[in-house]
């Protein structure tokens, strides 16, 4: 949704709401705009998503985004370094260095760690309060 005047609410805040509970909430809404943006980008959601930089160590973080997007996610080793890699890699193929920038960042990604599947008892849930 793009509306600059758009306002939001939380919903069924109680006694029992905790801060884990916003924050929760405040990520699944990111994820939501970029499962939306995927959407309007890709003709075809299938596939796996490959999750690097700091958000691809909190695990809570990954399965959120897997149930979202009812995409696999797969994080792999020392996916810390992944975004320095992919930068150098544009800067090294515009200087010449090398000449194709995938080649480089698929080489430096050995093996994965880490994949977290949708959990259709949570998407079923989703289901009912949103259009999924």
């Amino acid at each position: 949704m793009q509306d600059s005047k758009a306002k939001g609410i939380f919903w069924g805040i109680g006694p029992h709401t905790s801060q884990a509970d916003f924050m929760r909430v405040a990520v699944e809404g990111i994820f939501y705009s970029l499962r939306q943006i995927a959407k309007s980008l890709l003709s075809d959601m299938k596939g796996t998503i490959t999750l690097i930089g700091g958000g691809a160590k909190n695990r809570t973080w990954c399965q959120i985004l897997a149930d979202i997007t009812n995409q696999i996610v797969m994080v792999p080793e020392n996916s810390k370094y992944l975004p320095a890699v992919g930068i150098a890699s544009t800067a090294f193929y515009y200087l010449g260095w090398i000449t194709k920038v995938l080649s480089m960042t698929i080489s430096t990604v050995k093996k994965f760690i880490c994949t977290f599947r949708i959990r259709t008892t949570k998407l079923s849930i989703m289901k009912g309060i949103i259009n999924i």
